[in-house]
């Protein structure tokens, strides 16, 4: 393991960076599984299992021929396995779930494979598609998908919009609870009747609402990139990546409206385009706002341009803060829940899709460049 970056300033302690893997093909996700193994997801569809610092040649899963990744935030987007509990109690193989861009139709796909455990592999004769999720343009897909505490599986949709046009038309989606995009949604799959693919969870937010979509758990989101739960109070930390001047920490509140597009940031947004508010009526309308904010490198040279979550580690320097990154200037900071202050850790310079826990509680930093490191205090 070679040390890459160490930086001290700002920070109590110096970390570094230990390169774990190199030369990977594009990952984009990490998921450590129970007996230390992790998978890794590729961002044109195949997903590797990896072991004690070797990549296994045969993937786990092999989507390419579903997947696209030929424009804007398209690819795969990463992968989640259900509790096996949940299986044996419901006598099947657990299920290995998926989330990605759809070769021809473009559309946000999530989709459930039947994995072996013992062979360390899932069958794609065995799809059953979930969601599908068309995207009127190729970017903000969202697409983190999560097996909660709950037993629940968790799915962030981004609104699928790129175009300052879309500011102008209402009702905006991710504010439209008769649309899955630009939300964070909750299924269960332990619960589904024969021929249906998820059940809903009854206690979800808008069941029985007149006009909503059961699914979604929270709305008001534009690209909720990534989210994780904390592994003790069980809340969600989802950033959501910004338009044209604020990055996004967020706590997940149930039913709650997130903001976007009224709202980027703390700020009621401008339309980019011509003069005026997105929304008018903006500063007296409610909504949650975000647990902490930073700046695009125009108005902070130490800021970033696209969010990158997240965990809360549990032992170390850093339990119990919120540790991200931005995958443009490849900056990791950690970020006290308690005070809401942040602190720079380390200066990367990698594009970071990913931090994920390892399978000793560790960071991992997950790089599209092809790297997954270890940040570690240095020497």
């Amino acid at each position: 393991m070679v040390a890459l970056f160490t930086m001290g300033a700002a920070a109590q302690a110096s970390y570094q960076l230990e390169v774990l893997y190199e030369g990977l093909e594009k990952p984009v996700s990490l998921l450590t599984l129970d007996d230390g193994s992790m998978l890794l997801s590729s961002l044109d569809g195949r997903v590797y299992l990896l072991h004690d610092g070797v990549v296994r040649n045969a993937p786990v899963l092999d989507l390419t021929p579903r997947v696209t990744a030929l424009e804007g935030e398209q690819g795969f987007y990463g992968v989640a396995l259900e509790p096996a509990a949940a299986a044996r109690a419901a006598g099947r193989p657990r299920w290995l779930v998926a989330s990605f861009a759809e070769r021809g139709t473009g559309a946000l796909v999530v989709a459930s494979y039947p994995f072996d455990d013992v062979a360390r592999t899932a069958s794609i004769e065995g799809e059953v598609t979930l969601l599908s999720i068309l995207m009127p343009e190729p970017f903000h897909y969202g697409g983190q998908v999560r097996f909660g505490p709950d037993g629940m599986l968790w799915v962030s949709v981004g609104n699928g919009e790129s175009s300052n046009r879309f500011l102008h038309e209402t009702p905006f989606s991710s504010q439209d609870l008769g649309s899955l995009r630009g939300k964070l949604l909750r299924l269960d799959l332990s619960a589904a009747h024969p021929g249906e693919p998820y059940a809903v969870p009854p206690d979800n937010p808008f069941v029985g609402q007149e006009g909503a979509r059961p699914e979604v758990y929270a709305y008001g989101f534009r690209n909720p990139w990534k989210f994780t739960f904390h592994p003790v109070t069980s809340d969600i930390l989802l950033v959501d990546v910004g338009n044209d001047r604020w990055e996004e920490v967020n706590v997940v509140q149930r039913g709650g409206d997130h903001g976007w597009p009224r709202r980027e940031g703390l700020e009621c947004q401008h339309f980019p385009d011509v003069p005026g508010l997105v929304d008018a009526a903006c500063e007296e309308k409610s909504y949650v706002p975000p647990v902490h904010v930073y700046g695009h490198l125009a108005i902070d040279p130490l800021g970033g341009q696209a969010v990158t979550g997240g965990l809360v580690p549990t032992s170390g320097p850093l339990a119990g803060d919120y540790v991200f990154a931005d995958f443009v200037v490849g900056r990791i900071w950690s970020l006290d829940l308690g005070s809401g202050q942040a602190t720079e850790l380390l200066d990367t310079e990698l594009a970071i899709t990913e931090l994920s826990l390892g399978p000793e509680g560790e960071v991992l930093v997950v790089s599209v460049s092809g790297v997954v490191g270890r940040l570690r205090t240095a020497p």
